[in-house]
């Protein structure tokens, strides 16, 4: 398991970690002030649905019991989430649009000069004009 990175909250922490090449999101409560930390134990691992996802932090206030994350995967696009850390529900905040617009021209840049010089029929028609 590697802890890839971390966010700390004013009554939790929430560790970002990998393991068997898919990431994960374990949040842990910390103890009163003034009390040890000792070993961090008991966390609760957020549970996604997809078997391939990513996951990434974004930016949550300190006082918060609400950690947002981004997420995606092949059947999801770019989300928002914000999980609850004391109820341990997830809400869906934002869809980022995708846009398949690069896609095609993506492809009618790449391809179609392939196109052009290995079909016989078109270089020759290249050639008498």
């Amino acid at each position: 398991m590697k802890i890839q990175d971390f966010q700390l909250f004013d009554n939790h922490i929430a560790v970002y970690e990998r393991a068997n090449g898919l990431p994960k999101v374990t949040v842990y409560r910390l103890p009163a002030i003034g009390e040890s930390i000792g070993q961090l134990q008991g966390g609760q691992a957020i549970d996604f649905i997809d078997p391939t996802y990513a996951v990434d932090p974004e930016e949550s206030p300190f006082n918060s019991s609400v950690l947002r994350f981004h997420y995606s995967s092949m059947r999801t696009p770019p989300s928002v989430y914000d999980y609850d850390m004391d109820s341990g529900v997830s809400v869906l905040k934002k869809i980022h649009t995708v846009s398949y617009q690069l896609h095609i021209i993506y492809l009618y840049v790449v391809f179609w000069p392939v196109f052009i010089f290995t079909n016989p029929l078109r270089f020759d028609l290249l050639n008498v004009l």
